[in-house]
């Protein structure tokens, strides 16, 4: 795990904020590093969760398999 560049983090701004229909500049984002995620992003904006986190892919693979 490791911190996100500038220009990571400006993509992923104007991502949510086109989710939400809002300016990036509305947003007040907390980038943090998670290193029990493995890898990826995981966001919660209002009451929306986005996880785009391996560690969920992961535990997705585990459930398909074991069905």
């Amino acid at each position: 795990a490791h911190a996100l560049s500038a220009e990571e983090e400006a993509e992923i701004r104007s991502t949510l904020a086109k989710s939400i229909n809002k300016s990036g500049d509305d947003l007040i984002i907390d980038f943090s590093v998670n290193e029990d995620l493995i890898g990826g992003v995981w966001a919660k904006v209002g009451d929306t969760t986005y996880d785009a986190t391996v560690r969920s892919k992961l535990q997705d693979m585990k459930s398909a398999l074991l069905k």
